[in-house]
């Protein structure tokens, strides 16, 4: 507890029952942890863990997949990663809680995509509606623009073009969402706003998306890494769209010199992470 950390420090009453507090087996600790780290490295972005009072990450186990991760990240060069690009691609509005009469539950229902996104098999590139003149038209099979209550004139032109370019296009705003595909069709989903992993998958599969696994494990690819999150485990198959070198990065271990498909078996409630050099 936070008060038997630093006397005077917790308000009476307060913090006196554990908050925050993690799971119970320290192998499901373990398991997040590398789960966290191998978004980070495969989506190339920054993050942090703190010590909020003192213990929170005093063990060895913990402490060693911060420390081999960091070092992960300098010890190992970039190869080829431009084979491992994604072909989804996601649109958010940074101001869709600006224009949400319903104080955040039409918010909190839309971005609540993230977690079936995470389980469909297929890397995803995430923007802000601010950004969409960096967008590529040539890289992306499926564009989710996501959250964008009303479409700008520009916007709409933007989804003419890509539809011309065979792109499936998903709009979801605060009434359902509109799936225009390749085939130059317009769907309308009324108030079909949240979406299942198993509902997005077929949906990228019919886009001609690759999905380098078939199960709904957390998959996170790109960069040269690879990491799985699985809750069941068991053996999975993993599919590359290149032949590529698998190697476990802690002993810089090679499980396979030159394949597109890679077999191993993941234990219950476990996270791996691979290095992938494509060729």
């Amino acid at each position: 507890m936070l008060k038997d950390r630093s006397q005077g420090i917790a308000p009476p009453g307060q913090y006196e029952n554990g908050v925050w507090l993690g799971p119970e087996e320290m192998e499901t600790s373990v398991s997040f942890l590398l789960k966290n780290a191998g978004r980070m490295l495969a989506y190339g972005y920054g993050g942090w863990w703190f010590d909020m009072w003192g213990g929170w990450f005093s063990d060895p186990d913990l402490l060693d997949v911060i420390e081999k991760t960091n070092q992960f990240y300098t010890e190992f060069s970039p190869q080829n990663k431009n084979k491992m690009h994604s072909q989804v691609c996601v649109i958010v509005d940074e101001e869709l809680s600006f224009w949400d009469a319903s104080y955040g539950k039409l918010t909190n229902e839309i971005l609540s995509n993230r977690y079936p996104l995470a389980k469909t098999g297929a890397p995803y590139d995430l923007f802000l509606r601010t950004d969409l003149d960096s967008i590529s038209s040539t890289q992306y099979k499926v564009i989710w623009m996501m959250g964008m209550l009303n479409l700008e004139n520009e916007e709409l032109l933007k989804i003419e073009k890509w539809r011309q370019q065979g792109i499936t296009v998903l709009w979801t705003n605060g009434y359902g969402t509109n799936i225009y595909n390749k085939n130059n069709e317009e769907v309308l989903i009324e108030k079909k706003i949240k979406w299942t992993d198993l509902e997005l998958k077929d949906i990228w599969e019919r886009a001609g998306v690759h999905l380098y696994i078939d199960t709904v494990d957390v998959l996170y690819i790109g960069n040269n890494w690879l990491s799985i999150h699985t809750i069941e485990g068991g053996k999975r198959t993993i599919k590359f769209p290149f032949f590529a070198q698998v190697v476990e990065p802690k002993n810089h271990k090679i499980l396979e010199d030159s394949t597109n498909s890679f077999d191993i078996n993941l234990e219950p409630k476990s996270t791996i992470l691979l290095r992938i050099n494509p060729y």
